[in-house]
C-alpha cells in the first residue's frame, strides 16, 4: 500500500509491507502523540495528523447534521469527535481498539457536551 503522509510530504511512501497484518498487535501497541498533539503514530504508522482537520470537520458535520445517533470508528486526535459534539446529537458512539487512544477517549467522554458512548475493541467485534 502506498500513501501520501502529511501535507508537507507529498512523496508516496509505503506504510504497510506486503501482507502485513497489524490487527493482532494494534490493541496493545503504544499510541505516540507528539508534544504539540499534531501527530498520532501507532506501530510506526501515521494514524492521524492535524492537517486533516478541515476534511474531518466536513465529514463530521455531514454525519451529525440531522442529530440522532452518530457512530464514529476510531478516535485518533479527537478531530471529528470534537466537531460532532458541536451538534445536537442524541448519542455519539465512538469505537476505538487501541488502549492508549481509548484512555483519551474515556477522558473526552467525561467532559463531552453530548452523550458519548465509548466502545472498546475492533468495530467488527463491538458494533451491534
Amino acid at each position: 500500500v502506498e500513501a501520501t503522509v502529511g501535507a508537507d510530504n507529498m512523496a508516496a511512501i509505503k506504510i504497510f509491507g506486503l501482507g502485513e497484518n497489524c490487527k493482532p498487535l494494534w490493541k496493545d501497541a503504544g499510541a505516540k502523540y507528539d508534544e504539540t498533539d499534531e501527530h498520532l503514530v501507532i506501530m510506526g504508522k501515521p494514524v492521524m495528523e492535524r492537517w486533516e482537520t478541515p476534511y474531518m470537520h466536513k465529514l463530521a458535520s455531514i454525519a451529525a447534521s440531522k442529530g440522532g445517533r452518530v457512530l464514529e470508528l476510531g478516535f485518533g486526535l479527537a478531530i471529528s469527535a470534537t466537531k460532532i459534539q458541536s451538534f445536537a446529537v442524541d448519542e455519539h458512539v465512538i469505537v476505538e481498539c487501541n488502549d492508549g487512544v481509548f484512555k483519551r477517549l474515556e477522558a473526552f467522554a467525561k467532559t463531552a457536551k453530548q452523550k458519548v458512548t465509548p466502545l472498546k475493541g475492533l468495530w467488527e467485534e463491538v458494533v451491534p
